[in-house]
């Protein structure tokens, strides 16, 4: 790589994580917006500090280099091929076209070899970097977009919902004799019951927050810190029943729910989001809908698939935590 191309990356990526910490400091933002301004700033300090191009005779030598890529069913090219990336799995077989490996529980990988000449003449001569530095910058700005018109339109819908419900509750609740809410936090195949709370004083409803975090989620009694999952490898093996055995009925249905959690989900509930807020690895930047647990559960690895069903026929067999 060239000094100036270095300079470029390394440069740019160091002096946007100065100005992305200043922006920090000053502004209160989500987590997600914090990640695509610093990917802005990065990609505009990369377009300002392209080196110079040397012209079409820059006279680089070309080389043939040769590359591994990742395939899907559909024979396209997904990413390439990094043994480091794959540890698990073993080349077990060769094709014309590229290779195939195997992990330790059978599951198949194929890959494409891939050879190309690189480098020389004009070729040599054009900035892939700022180009793709372009690309991403017009990706976050779009980004930026969409969120805020999705946010407005949420919002609207939103308010439109809470005025519906107001007006119903002041015309029907009286000849109702009281109304109640019931719905799930998670579909049907993953759900939580949600419920309307009971009447409580200021008093009872603070020492609830507490519990969260202080006690009743193991059968013994121990706490939990806000660093800590309630079920810390659900996502890299798969749960026992001694491993369930030690929780309760809300700390299953708290583990079930943070397998969720784990890839941004918020919660309708406010005892699940006050809940997941302490925890300090969590960020919630997807609304809670049926799409977007059919999203979160279609990348859920072979270990999070089993023991999501696995809390949640538990849970079901001890009659489901009731939710606010």
């Amino acid at each position: 790589m060239k000094k100036g191309r270095g300079f470029q990356i390394f440069g740019s990526l160091i002096i946007a994580y100065i100005i992305w910490n200043v922006i920090m400091s000053l502004g209160d933002f989500p987590v997600l917006s914090y990640r695509r301004i610093y990917v802005c700033i990065a990609c505009i300090l990369m377009i300002v500090n392209a080196p110079v191009s040397g012209g079409s005779g820059s006279g680089t030598a070309k080389k043939v280099i040769r590359e591994e890529w990742v395939i899907d069913n559909n024979s396209r090219r997904v990413e390439k091929f990094i043994p480091s990336k794959y540890p698990g799995y073993k080349l077990t077989g060769r094709t014309e076209n590229g290779n195939i490996y195997s992990s330790d529980e059978g599951e198949l990988l194929f890959t494409e070899i891939v050879i190309k000449t690189v480098g020389g003449g004009e070729a040599d001569s054009e900035d892939w970097v700022t180009g793709w530095a372009y690309l991403i910058l017009f990706g976050c700005i779009a980004s930026f977009i969409i969120s805020g018109i999705v946010g407005f339109v949420s919002r609207e819908f939103a308010d439109a919902k809470n005025g519906a419900d107001d007006y119903y509750a002041s015309e029907f609740e009286d000849q109702s004799g009281g109304s109640s809410d019931s719905g799930q936090e998670l579909q049907q195949d993953t759900t939580d019951e949600v419920e309307e709370p009971d009447t409580a004083n200021e008093n009872d409803y603070e020492s609830e927050e507490v519990s969260l975090t202080d006690y009743g989620i193991y059968t013994d009694g121990r706490g939990i810190s806000d660093t800590d999952y309630v079920m810390p490898d659900s996502d890299s093996r798969k749960l026992t029943e001694s491993d369930i055995d030690r929780l309760t009925l809300r700390g299953i249905n708290y583990a079930k729910n943070e397998l969720f959690a784990r890839h941004g989900r918020k919660f309708k509930s406010q005892e699940l989001q006050r809940f997941f807020n302490s925890r300090s690895w969590y960020y919630g930047y997807l609304e809670a809908s049926s799409s977007t647990d059919k999203e979160i559960q279609s990348n859920f690895n072979s270990y999070e698939k089993y023991n999501c069903d696995l809390l949640y026929k538990r849970e079901s067999s001890m009659g489901m935590y009731k939710l606010d």
